[in-house]
């Protein structure tokens, strides 16, 4: 026993993802804030990253949030640099979260890592949306691991399903991201201990962390491109 290690003590930003952006949560008329009116027609304040987040690489975990009553899974990525902890929270039953899932394989933790999510119009399909996190390791961005030449196991369908099945079909498929990021956290750092809401409602201080739900960030539709 002792004192924690000085790492364990570094401040903690939070962080969420939102319309293509890392979001931190800030104070009204805070310089470079944005404001939006959230689903409870709240104003809320945020500043918007819009170039990404570069760091050491963590770990990746999957827990269930209990202030989410509905799809309570999101998937964490911890990041650090020299100052400061970084802690960003993604839906795992969003097109963020699936990404993620699809990619975790191919990510080496230990290693410095840019992660910026996308979202734009498929030039393909405009009724349809591109969706993901990209991620950036030794100057390259890392690939998908889980695709439709290697699923990996991720559950198969044969023809065409209607609408009960697809959903077992879909309870199925998202079990299936979920223990694979479970299997693939960095073996040699343990859980963090769980943040409740604080990473899915961002901050940008550790120190006094906003507990309130924020229900104003809206889940990614199911419009975007499906690598199966």
């Amino acid at each position: 026993m002792g004192f924690n290690p000085e790492e364990e003590r570094m401040p903690t930003v939070y962080v969420s993802i939102f319309d293509g952006n890392l979001i931190t949560r800030a104070k009204e008329n805070e310089a470079g804030a944005v404001s939006r009116v959230n689903k409870e027609d709240r104003t809320v304040w945020e500043h918007h990253h819009k170039n990404g987040l570069t760091g050491n690489l963590v770990n990746i975990t999957a827990s269930q949030n209990p202030r989410i009553a509905k799809n309570p899974w999101e998937f964490i990525i911890e990041m650090r640099d020299a100052a400061k902890r970084y802690l960003i929270s993604v839906s795992a039953d969003s097109r963020y979260g699936e990404d993620l899932a699809c990619k975790i394989p191919s990510l080496e933790y230990g290693k410095e890592t840019k992660i910026k999510p996308f979202d734009f119009e498929n030039p393909e399909d405009k009724e349809k949306k591109i969706i993901g996190i990209s991620f950036i390791q030794e100057g390259a961005k890392v690939p998908r691991f889980i695709t439709k030449d290697n699923p990996m196991g991720r559950p198969q369908t044969e023809g065409r399903l209607d609408d009960d099945d697809y959903k077992i079909h879909m309870v199925k498929v998202k079990k299936f991201y979920r223990e694979i990021v479970l299997n693939h956290g960095n073996p040699d750092k343990g859980s963090p201990a769980h943040i409740s809401s604080e990473a899915s409602q961002p901050t940008t201080s550790a120190l006094q962390p906003n507990n309130e739900f924020d229900k104003g960030a809206p889940t990614p539709t199911e419009e975007d491109d499906l690598p199966f």
